[in-house]
């Protein structure tokens, strides 16, 4: 009985642990894209001195979803990406997407 149970539990591991090293190598090879890392160095550049904003997610494309307790953070950070567009490779428009009240 107890060979029976050691070999189930050998034949289960040994599904199990290729899978779960397929796994891993995936997770480890997950990278940002080029226009993602640009991206992020401009949201560190424009919002990094702004307690009401926060970094939702940046697109694969470069997208910066944002979102925003006031008006005036929500420009500043628009105005300040725009302005890096101008100067760098632009990037897809930003999304701004405002704070519900009490967060």
């Amino acid at each position: 009985m107890a060979l029976h149970m050691g070999t189930r539990l050998m034949g289960r591991l040994a599904l199990l642990l290729p899978a779960a090293a397929l796994l891993g190598a995936g997770c480890a090879s997950i990278q940002n894209t080029p226009t993602q890392d640009l991206a992020y160095d401009r949201w560190r550049s424009c919002a990094s001195s702004l307690s009401g904003t926060a970094l939702e997610r940046v697109d694969a494309n470069g997208r910066i979803v944002f979102s925003f307790a006031s008006g005036w953070e929500r420009n500043h950070v628009l105005e300040c990406l725009a302005q890096a567009d101008r100067t760098g490779p632009p990037l897809p428009e930003p999304l701004p997407v405002l704070l519900p009240r009490g967060r």
